[in-house]
């Protein structure tokens, strides 16, 4: 049974998720958080044995699969249990595990490749493509080579051909199947890749949410975002006018504006947003994003150190910043979005987008109910924004 509890930031949902483990002594869980520190606190704050991944021998991965061959109580990060093959997924069931998993996890995945790899294994019949799922197969067992990630990912039968040049990689489906209960805390599930991952697999879930630290029947729930107060000014606003600028593919064809947006969140940094008192804001006020390829292009004195990445989650690192600064406009991977078209799951890309810019605004202290200031240069983002608060 999955159960997603949908809820914003600071509503209790690891509060929750922690009782629930407390309340039952002699479940096996396993609680997969994006962050280390997060590890600690479910560490600190349960009366389970938790155990994390040790690095050694082969590694952190074979430390997990280990745990899981011991009935372990176990509690890691998503980058480690994304590893987990369909192999695994059979010691998880005679486990008869629970899983707590704190914010949806990269389930999708674009592998870097030449477009000559794939044509390359083809005439080499070290692969074939599946004609009705377009699956790629491995046809070489004892292949040893360049492309052995490739052979040993095909083996967990969950590699796609999309369009003929690049391959998408997906969390094997049987390890979220193999649980006896999978609980998944975050907020707008509805329009996260991980939800249109389950739509293609068939897989059912239960949608709930968190009222005075007690689940619930899921209701939407729109926290705080009467405390926005988002920047509308013509002059360092008009770089992202348009429907896709600010968008991935703006960056890398506009590297000559850059500057011009770096000194639009100077100046905003700096002139445009409240400091709320006499004194400047502080790099400590501030959270920052962009592209991961352009962070060093937009960073800038005194907010250059207050930077986080634009998909971060299930942090509270950041909860007494006030100026939030999005100089980005999002859109699903081109090549995600056709594999999930090719498997008959079409994805809302507007809400997507609306659900990633509200997940990083809910790293600042408007979670604690108080007034933040924002600059959102893309007019699409703000438009977005503005019609989710007030429809």
């Amino acid at each position: 049974m999955i159960t997603v509890i949908d809820s914003p930031c600071g509503r209790g949902k690891t509060t929750y998720a922690i009782k629930y483990i407390n309340e039952r002594p002699t479940d096996n869980f396993v609680y997969i958080t994006p962050f280390l520190k997060e590890v600690e606190r479910v560490i600190e704050q349960t009366n389970k044995r938790f155990v994390q991944p040790a690095n050694v021998g082969n590694g952190k991965y074979e430390s997990l699969v280990n745990l899981f061959n011991n009935n372990k109580d176990i509690v890691s990060t998503h980058s480690l249990f994304s590893k987990c093959s369909q192999s695994v997924a059979e010691n998880i069931k005679m486990g008869h595990y629970t899983l707590i998993l704190d914010e949806v996890m990269s389930v999708v995945e674009v592998l870097n490749l030449k477009k000559s790899d794939i044509p390359t294994m083809l005439d080499a019949e070290l692969v074939r493509i599946d004609e009705k799922t377009n699956k790629l197969i491995w046809l070489k067992d004892d292949y040893d080579g360049a492309y052995n990630e490739i052979k040993e990912r095909c083996e967990n039968n969950n590699i796609y051909v999309v369009s003929g040049v690049a391959i998408i990689w997906t969390f094997p489906v049987e390890i979220f199947e193999a649980f006896d209960n999978v609980i998944i805390c975050t907020y707008m599930f509805d329009y996260q890749l991980q939800k249109y991952y389950y739509d293609m697999y068939s897989v059912e879930y239960t949608k709930k949410s968190i009222v005075d630290g007690e689940l619930v029947d899921y209701i939407e729930q729109k926290d705080n975002l009467d405390k926005l107060h988002i920047l509308e000014n013509n002059k360092i606003n008009h770089v992202g006018d348009g429907k896709y600028d600010l968008s991935k593919s703006w960056y890398e064809r506009h590297k000559g504006n850059l500057k011009v947006l770096q000194n639009n969140i100077y100046n905003y940094v700096h002139n445009f947003s409240p400091t709320l008192s006499c004194s400047k804001v502080k790099s400590k006020d501030v959270i920052w994003t962009t592209f991961k390829d352009y962070k060093t292009k937009l960073s800038g004195k005194g907010y250059a150190n207050a930077f986080i990445p634009c998909n971060s989650r299930a942090t509270n690192e950041y909860m007494n910043s006030f100026v939030v600064v999005y100089p980005i406009n999002i859109f699903v991977n081109p090549i995600v979005k056709q594999f999930f078209t090719n498997n008959g799951v079409e994805i809302d890309e507007d809400n997507y987008a609306l659900s990633e810019l509200i997940q990083f605004i809910y790293r600042s202290r408007i979670r604690q109910n108080e007034h933040i200031f924002c600059y959102i240069p893309s007019l699409r983002m703000r438009s977005l924004l503005y019609n989710y608060i007030m429809p």
